[in-house]
């Protein structure tokens, strides 16, 4: 057990030095230059340990978001059902501020598509929970819309917020996007309602 413990630790060590040699590369070369053997030098890892890591650059960021979007979704467990309104926006905004120094450099590597695969799951989630057993097309196209159209403007403002130096803080932010979430509040696909009875992020 003991020894179990060891490996998984410095499996995370390992993923941590090579995520931030990852970062520290992006401040001088375009995401899209950077080169396998430029991280892992910069790592100070052997090309075979980055392969038992990871299957390519893209799957470091996809796991730490994996890990940022599970942990949000954690987070939202703790909280009272009462005050999901506001507080589920800002959990998620104080969690992209209290790991500023990764998200801002991911956001501006232009590697959005990454950052939406992420939604999509969320999304996906989502309509699953609301389909159920539904059966009428038209009726699991409307939830999955829903889903669709509340999401990806939360994106698009998340996205503008990191682009542009986080202007407001994350209680202001959740307070905006609650504001504009209030057509869908008393319904059964509003997005906050559902995020409580999520569990985790399917792949």
């Amino acid at each position: 057990m003991q020894a179990q413990r060891e490996i998984n630790m410095q499996v995370q060590r390992t993923r941590e030095w090579i995520l931030e040699a990852l970062l520290i590369l992006l401040e001088t070369i375009p995401y899209e230059k950077i080169k396998i053997a430029a991280i892992t030098n910069k790592a100070g890892v052997a090309r075979q340990t980055f392969y038992r890591n990871y299957k390519s650059k893209d799957d470091i960021i996809e796991t730490y978001l994996e890990t940022f979007f599970n942990e949000f979704i954690m987070d939202i467990k703790k909280i009272d059902c009462e005050d999901n309104d506001s507080a589920i926006p800002r959990l998620l905004f104080e969690r992209l501020e209290r790991e500023s120094q990764i998200t801002t450099r991911l956001m501006k590597a232009n590697i959005e598509h990454l950052w939406m695969k992420h939604f999509e799951r969320l999304e996906r989630a989502y309509s699953d929970e609301l389909c159920g057993d539904e059966k009428e097309l038209s009726k699991q196209l409307y939830y999955r819309y829903s889903m669709k159209y509340q999401l990806s403007g939360a994106f698009g403002i998340m996205v503008d917020w990191l682009m542009n130096g986080m202007p407001l803080s994350a209680i202001e932010m959740g307070t905006i996007i609650t504001e504009l979430s209030k057509s869908f509040r008393h319904t059964e696909q509003y997005a906050p309602d559902l995020l409580q009875r999520i569990e985790t992020l399917e792949c």
